[in-house]
């Protein structure tokens, strides 16, 4: 309580010699990290002070969970629900720093530190306090994609990217504890989220079910079945791409199974003659397709291959990859 009074009077000075409120902020994230139980245990007082401050909180709880340290996670995640569940967390406009944005993708990226490790996870009680948490941010955040070069740098760095990566991670815990016995494995309410949302996708949610398309294809191969040609609507070239990218982009392994559902809907012929929004995407379709060649799957005898395409395209960048 006396460190929330402090916060909260605390005015920062035009001296380069005084703290910094940007300065208090990283001591406070410091703090945290260093003390996470004792932290976790009174955060109620924390509710009231500036949004700049609770991000750090979050953030020093985020390290400490990095670094296998134990805190009450029911605490944390109740103080995260307090916190966005304020109409004025959604509403407020910001003329600098979006710290909304920032506190957002801070507790997505808290929770999925928090599943992604089989020995340092919350306790099960708590999933769907988590998931309850995950589905507001997904239905609440405007957050906007920065452009850049690179879809997959962006989304990376965005905070619905951030938000859908961790309810896929949450989705896959869930599985593996509760749902391991099961046909259907993927939750029924992140399930009909990722539905909902493809009706009009943003380029967030195409990389990102791209990057995990093998996982969702454990999770619910017949989701993936009727959905594969929303997820890569070949209508709307710029969103394919996307998905594509992001699919591509994150596949070191080539899943055959997958590999030949998307061909056999054409969207390996198709990304032959498009370029990609990612170098490495472009480079893993070559990959791809010589893997497939290597494993059987394709036969360069036969002109309709995607090997053969893949040749008679005869482009400079594909030969070299191959």
């Amino acid at each position: 309580k006396e460190i929330a009074d402090y916060l909260k009077g605390f005015t920062e000075e035009k001296d380069p010699r005084k703290p910094s409120k940007r300065g208090v902020a990283d001591k406070l994230s410091n703090a945290v990290f260093e003390n996470a139980e004792k932290f976790s245990k009174e955060l109620v007082p924390f509710l009231e002070v500036d949004e700049e401050y609770q991000y750090a909180i979050l953030r020093g709880f985020k390290d400490a969970c990095k670094k296998k340290k134990p805190f009450d996670w029911e605490n944390v995640l109740n103080f995260i629900n307090k916190i966005i569940n304020k109409t004025e967390f959604w509403e407020k406009d910001y003329n600098d720093f979006n710290y909304r944005d920032w506190i957002v993708s801070e507790s997505a990226s808290l929770v999925e530190e928090g599943v992604k490790e089989d020995n340092y996870f919350f306790e099960i009680s708590l999933i769907d306090k988590a998931k309850e948490i995950l589905l507001k941010l997904g239905n609440n955040t405007k957050a906007e994609l920065f452009k850049s070069d690179d879809i997959i740098t962006s989304v990376l760095n965005s905070v619905k990217g951030t938000i859908y990566s961790t309810m896929i991670w949450l989705s896959f815990k869930i599985a593996k504890t509760i749902k391991k016995e099961e046909t259907d494995k993927w939750d029924s309410d992140i399930k009909q989220f990722f539905t909902k949302n493809l009706s009009e996708p943003s380029d967030e949610l195409l990389v990102v079910i791209g990057e995990y398309l093998p996982w969702i294809n454990s999770l619910d191969k017949n989701w993936l079945n009727e959905n594969l040609d929303l997820i890569f609507d070949k209508d709307d070239e710029e969103k394919w791409k996307s998905s594509m990218s992001g699919y591509l982009f994150y596949s070191d392994k080539l899943y055959k199974d997958i590999y030949l559902k998307l061909k056999e809907h054409n969207n390996y012929e198709i990304a032959l003659t498009k370029q990609l929004k990612s170098k490495s995407a472009d480079q893993k379709l070559v990959q791809h397709i010589c893997v497939a060649y290597m494993h059987n799957i394709e036969d360069i005898s036969k002109k309709d291959s995607l090997i053969s395409k893949l040749l008679n395209n005869k482009n400079p960048k594909q030969i070299e990859e191959i």
